[in-house]
């Protein structure tokens, strides 16, 4: 019982971590140069650009001028690759920009 309990807290403590993972793995390999941040400091990086979506991918944006990319997990600010501190931080950052850049809907 005491295994099953632990075994149940481990998977609600790590399931949420896995995206977070993926991102920071993404991150390093597609990137030549890495540095770490909070959500704060995505805010402040995020709000100097004017952000377009790509044409294929909706939820992910690019400036091609400054080289600033969000897609896939993966997040660059003038070709350098940002890995967010921490599971919570990460989701928030999605969570903003999932705000911030909502497309209206249509109506017929």
């Amino acid at each position: 019982m005491l295994i099953a309990g632990f075994l149940i807290v481990y998977a609600l403590i790590s399931i949420p971590c896995i995206p977070w993972l993926g991102h920071i793995s993404m991150s390093q390999s597609s990137t030549k140069s890495c540095g770490w941040g909070n959500y704060e400091k995505f805010k402040e990086n995020w709000n100097k650009y004017e952000w377009k979506p790509l044409r294929s991918y909706p939820k992910s944006f690019e400036n091609e001028e400054a080289k600033c990319y969000f897609h896939a997990n993966i997040i660059k600010f003038e070709d350098k690759g940002m890995k967010i501190r921490d599971p919570i931080s990460y989701w928030l950052v999605k969570r903003y920009v999932k705000k911030l850049h909502r497309l209206p809907s249509v109506k017929w």
